[in-house]
């Protein structure tokens, strides 16, 4: 649960770097 959430985050973190 919280390991799904930690992956969301690194992947909006991930696009807004972008």
């Amino acid at each position: 649960s919280f390991s799904g959430f930690l992956c969301c985050i690194f992947s909006v973190f991930t696009v807004f770097v972008s």
